[in-house]
């Protein structure tokens, strides 16, 4: 067996942004402080297309997750959707498989975006 890579060079980690400013717009807003719950703060908020858009960032994959609801326009001051509208779903297995797959067998890969 080969020896073991040190710690450093076996991991990387991505960094993205919170959207604690964004959600900041969002005072009070029932959905947003549902979705912090529920996801034990594991979200984050986003602009997407003009809109607000929280996301449970524990089943998905960077830019994509699958509960991600879109809550309000972004205008000044936001504009509440309501109800919020669903814009999660899954990513696409056609790009997301052959990745996968290459790093299970070790491959240092970026996720595809």
């Amino acid at each position: 067996l080969d020896p073991p890579m040190p710690a450093a060079e076996r991991i990387r980690i991505d960094r993205f942004e919170r959207g604690n400013a964004l959600a900041a717009e969002l005072p009070g807003h029932d959905g947003l402080r549902r979705i912090q719950d529920f996801s034990q703060g594991l979200w984050a908020v986003r602009e997407v297309a003009g809109r607000l858009r929280v996301s449970d960032l524990r089943m998905g994959q960077e830019p994509g997750y699958v509960f991600a609801f879109d809550l309000a326009e972004r205008q000044s001051p936001p504009v509440i959707l309501v109800p919020a509208r669903s814009a999660g779903g899954r990513g696409d297995p056609g790009r997301a498989l052959p990745w996968l797959w290459r790093r299970m067998r070790g491959d240092m890969l970026p996720p595809p975006r």
